[in-house]
């Protein structure tokens, strides 16, 4: 909840630094969990409450960032909503009954499921053989998120 707090206090207070800022945010509390994770490798402590602190902070940060992608609105703690969504739309192109804007829909839907799935199943994999340092992937690519949007450049849904 705190993240989430802070994540929506930094997109109404910093404006067009809110992502990066939140990208930052984000790497820096995975590198601190990847750290201590790695200079304590009994899974003990990774289940207390420091941890979950590292993990769930940011996950909240970054949730209040996105909240709707052109018109329609993504929650990204929401899987079984957004997977209704899927579903839904799906089941209109099947019927016939899909409207102007469902394929629109139907590939944003379908993206977020598809990544999330692919997150899933490439940072368990990735885990299972760096343990720790399977971190550093996700930390390297919000570094390379916050470049981008510091410098102002648009991301796919900002078009």
């Amino acid at each position: 909840m705190l993240g989430a707090v802070c994540g929506t206090l930094l997109l109404g207070q910093a404006g067009r630094r809110a992502r990066p800022l939140a990208f930052l945010v984000t790497a820096v509390f995975l590198s601190l969990f990847g750290l201590l994770a790695h200079a304590s490798p009994e899974a003990g402590w990774k289940q207390g409450a420091v941890a979950t602190s590292l993990l769930v902070f940011p996950m909240g940060v970054m949730n209040a960032m996105l909240r709707s992608v052109g018109r329609a609105s993504v929650g990204l703690t929401y899987i079984t909503g957004s997977l209704s969504s899927l579903a839904e739309t799906l089941a209109g192109f099947l019927t016939g009954q899909a409207g102007p804007g469902d394929r629109r829909k139907l590939r944003l839907y379908g993206g977020l499921w598809l990544s999330f799935f692919l997150g899933a199943a490439l940072g368990g994999l990735t885990v299972l053989h760096w343990s720790a340092r399977a971190v550093a992937a996700p930390v390297l690519l919000l570094l390379a998120l916050a470049a981008v949007t510091l410098r102002g450049e648009p991301l796919a849904n900002d078009r």
